[in-house]
């Protein structure tokens, strides 16, 4: 009998709940009723016309102290920089990051989000391969789990150039930050980067944007996209 009880709860999942949150909590509440979670993240981002600040903090903070009492389980609020693809997505990769070995499941609730961030994290769970669901309080229905997987469709010094391009964070600021960061000379990366004839270059892949400087220098960013096909090549 003993056996059986430690099998049993060795069973158990872990599961780790992140949800949206724009001025609502039904959804939020319902969530946890349908998938019974160990943790809980709360997801949000004050827009101008929102509710104020500290009106919108006093009542996250009643709930999370609601959760914490009857649940027994942890939750931590995070404010989102904005509801935009790029700063949606960051947090979404830094909750797997620091949770994907601690948790056996990580579940992202859709439902009191607004529009765009609604969409914005139904990208990123694509991108992770993460269960997204929405609730209309009876209910779930659960998205697909569909992993973007990106196959190395570019040359291996294309990759070299957009890993270099990803550790300095905000871009480089000229080629000659990428000669030095590679290793390549400046012509081939002017071609990786720009294209030519007969093969098309980063730029027009949609994987970095550049902008013309001072003096002449080119700075060049990852663009989301960008930072889509890396991560997901950190997946595979």
């Amino acid at each position: 009998m003993l056996e059986e009880m430690f099998k049993a709860r060795a069973e158990v999942k872990r599961v780790l709940q992140v949800a949206l949150y724009h001025d609502k909590l039904d959804g939020i509440k319902a969530g946890l009723r349908m998938f019974p979670s160990n943790r809980l993240i709360m997801l949000y981002h004050l827009a101008p016309q929102d509710v104020s600040r500290r009106e919108l903090e006093e009542r996250v903070q009643t709930y999370v102290d609601q959760v914490e009492e009857v649940l027994g389980i942890g939750v931590e609020v995070v404010q989102l920089k904005s509801n935009l693809f790029e700063d949606v997505f960051d947090t979404v990769k830094e909750i797997v990051k620091r949770y994907r070995s601690e948790y056996d499941d990580i579940i992202l609730n859709l439902t009191e989000g607004d529009k765009i961030l609604t969409c914005n994290a139904l990208s990123s769970a694509f991108v992770f391969g993460l269960r997204a669901f929405w609730t209309d309080g009876v209910k779930p229905y659960v998205f697909p789990i569909i992993k973007l997987g990106y196959h190395r469709a570019i040359s291996d010094a294309k990759l070299d150039i957009l890993k270099a391009i990803q550790r300095s964070r905000d871009g480089v600021q000229s080629l000659e930050d990428l000669v030095m960061a590679t290793g390549y000379d400046k012509a081939q990366i002017s071609h990786h980067v720009n294209g030519g004839p007969q093969s098309k270059g980063l730029v027009e892949l949609g994987l970095v944007e550049t902008e013309r400087l001072e003096r002449g220098r080119l700075a060049i960013r990852l663009t989301a996209l960008g930072k889509i096909f890396l991560t997901s090549l950190e997946e595979e």
